[in-house]
C-alpha cells in the first residue's frame, strides 16, 4: 500500500492508504435481466477512506441506515418517549408482548416500564421507518455487551398487515450491519422461541446458525416456551 493526500475541498488535504488493485477479471451480475458476464480490469490503485454513518448523513444529508429490498424501504431511526404510545398499542396481550420483549416486560406494557427500558445505557432501541411513506412499521433494538458481542433484540412489526413480506429480514440485516460498522463487534446474536420457525428461517437467511450450547425456557399461560438462541459471526454475514 501506499500512501498519499488528495485535496478534497476549500483547500484541505488529507491522508490516504492507496490500495493497489492488480490486473485481472472480475465478474459481474444484474439480477434485474439475470445475466452474469465477465470485465477484464487493468492494474490501478483505490483509495481507502473510512465513512461513517454520520459522515454519510452529513454528506449525502440521507439516512445511511436504509436497506432497499425487493418493495419496501425500510430505515432505523431513534426510539424516544413520542414512540410510546404506539408501541403500547402493537402489545396489546401478554403472548404478543412476551413473544417480542421476552420477561424484560410485564402486561400491560406501561410508559413507566418503557421510560426505564431507554434509561439503559446498553439498550439501542429504534423504530423502523418505511422511507417513502414515513409510516413507523415497527421496533428493534441492539443490546451492546462488554465482550465485543452485540445482541439483536424486541425486533416486531406492529401491523399484521406488514408481516410476511420480508420486512423482517430487512431489519435484521440493518441491525447485523450496525452492530458490525457501528459497533465494531465481531460477533452477533439473537433469540428465538422454537416454534417460531419463519422467524428462524428469515435469520437463517442472514447467516445465523443455531448456538446448541444455549438454550432457555419460559412459562407462558403455564406453557412452557423454549428459547434458543442463534449467532452470526463477523466473517459468515450475508446480506440478500
Amino acid at each position: 500500500m501506499n500512501q498519499d493526500s488528495i485535496d478534497i475541498s476549500n483547500n484541505k488535504a488529507i491522508s490516504l492508504q492507496m490500495v493497489e488493485i492488480p490486473q485481472g477479471q472480475i465478474t459481474l451480475r444484474d439480477d434485474r435481466i439475470k445475466h452474469i458476464w465477465t470485465a477484464n480490469i487493468q492494474p490501478f490503485l483505490m483509495a481507502k477512506y473510512l465513512v461513517t454513518q454520520d459522515l454519510y448523513l452529513e454528506i449525502t444529508q440521507d439516512s445511511p441506515s436504509t436497506f432497499k429490498g425487493n418493495k419496501t424501504m425500510i430505515k432505523l431511526e431513534k426510539f424516544d418517549n413520542t414512540d410510546f404510545e404506539r408501541l403500547i398499542k402493537w402489545a396489546d396481550n401478554e403472548e404478543m408482548l412476551v413473544q417480542f420483549s421476552g420477561p424484560i416486560f410485564k402486561f400491560p406494557l406501561t410508559t413507566e416500564q418503557l421510560d426505564n427500558y431507554l434509561k439503559e445505557e446498553n439498550r439501542i432501541p429504534f423504530k423502523v421507518i418505511d422511507t417513502e411513506s414515513k409510516e413507523v412499521l415497527g421496533h428493534a433494538e441492539i443490546y451492546q455487551s462488554e465482550d465485543n458481542l452485540a445482541k439483536l433484540c424486541r425486533i416486531l412489526i406492529g401491523d399484521a398487515k406488514f408481516r410476511g413480506k420480508g420486512i423482517g429480514e430487512k431489519i435484521v440485516n440493518l441491525l447485523v450491519q450496525y452492530s458490525f460498522e457501528e459497533l465494531n463487534v465481531e460477533k452477533v446474536e439473537l433469540n428465538v422461541y422454537d416454534w417460531n420457525k419463519q422467524a428462524i428461517k428469515c435469520y437463517e437467511k442472514s447467516g445465523f446458525v443455531i448456538n446448541p450450547n444455549k438454550i432457555s425456557e419460559i412459562i407462558v399461560q403455564e406453557e412452557v416456551w423454549i428459547s434458543l438462541n442463534m449467532i452470526v459471526s463477523k466473517d459468515n454475514w450475508k446480506i440478500n
